[in-house]
């Protein structure tokens, strides 16, 4: 089983090794685990930051569309 951070919820999740690429291509985060747990944290900290600024970019896109809809 592999790690991976979710990258609409940010939560951990477990993987089965045969999905891994499935999980990977629908953009979520696999989680590097080492014997320095820090670094595991980074990882996760800036998957975290990732996913929160293609959330920003999707509702500006959407604002901006529902903008564009009232002219």
């Amino acid at each position: 089983m592999v790690k991976f951070l979710n990258k609409e919820l940010g939560n951990d999740m477990w993987v089965h090794e045969d999905r891994v690429e499935e999980y990977k291509a629908a953009g979520h985060i696999p989680v590097v685990e080492s014997s320095d747990t820090k670094e595991s944290e980074v990882v996760e900290e800036e998957a975290i930051k990732e996913t929160a600024e293609e959330e920003t970019t999707e509702e500006e896109t959407t604002e901006k569309n529902s903008k564009a809809e009232k002219k």
